[in-house]
């Protein structure tokens, strides 16, 4: 299991993750009684490192895929929930508490109405957040100090069709929102577009991007 994960860290490809997802369904069939979360309660004692990863990983819609463990889509957002609350609890941080505590409200208010939105896709502000620090605070953290220098004038307009091919300081920067973009508002798995409309009460990604600024 450490190994798929490792593999599926550095390979982010749908393959890594079918191995991921087959590892994990072969682990909890053999010994876990087909529970995914003993299976990450158990890991944290082999590499806190890892199930991390593992718990950033194992969101609602890549729980729903393990077909062969997760017998219907609500499961895999208890189970989530389960994962969060265990993880906030050991790591001590609200965040996750907070998060598995709203899932949990929606399953209820779901239940209450005697249905279940299995399409609904639930956003996970926390890996919003760790995919900014990864792919954008890196390369923003080296162009921030250029920019407060004095090094080149004002900037004019921004002609956005051009900045990908643009050298100024403040092509680089529009070109690293651009990618941000097209990971929140135009990615209809991970981005805003999956769930806008539906995902309102619970934080919106101005809500979470304004605090992380701070």
């Amino acid at each position: 299991l450490v190994t798929a994960c490792l593999i599926s860290i550095k390979d982010n490809t749908q393959r890594a993750e079918h191995r991921l997802r087959k590892t994990i369904q072969e682990i909890a069939k053999n010994g876990y009684e087909s529970d995914v979360k003993g299976i990450i309660y158990k890991l944290f004692d082999i590499s806190p490192s890892v199930t991390e990863h593992l718990v950033h990983v194992c969101d609602e819609t890549f729980l729903s895929k393990l077909f062969h463990i997760t017998s219907r889509p609500n499961k895999a957002i208890e189970d989530r929930a389960d994962i969060l609350e265990w993880y906030g609890n050991k790591m001590e941080d609200s965040q996750y508490l907070s998060r598995a505590r709203n899932l949990r409200i929606d399953v209820q208010i779901n239940k209450e109405k005697g249905t279940i939105d299995d399409a609904r896709i639930y956003v996970d502000q926390i890996k919003y957040t760790q995919w900014v620090s990864d792919m954008v605070m890196p390369e923003l953290s080296l162009l921030i100090p250029d920019l407060n220098s004095g090094k080149e004038m004002t900037p004019k307009a921004i002609r956005w069709s051009g900045v990908r091919s643009g050298i100024s300081i403040f092509d680089l920067v529009a070109s690293n929102f651009l990618d941000c973009f097209k990971e929140f508002c135009e990615n209809k798995f991970f981005g805003i577009a999956s769930y806008l409309g539906r995902r309102i009460r619970h934080g919106t990604l101005v809500g979470t991007g304004l605090e992380e600024l701070k």
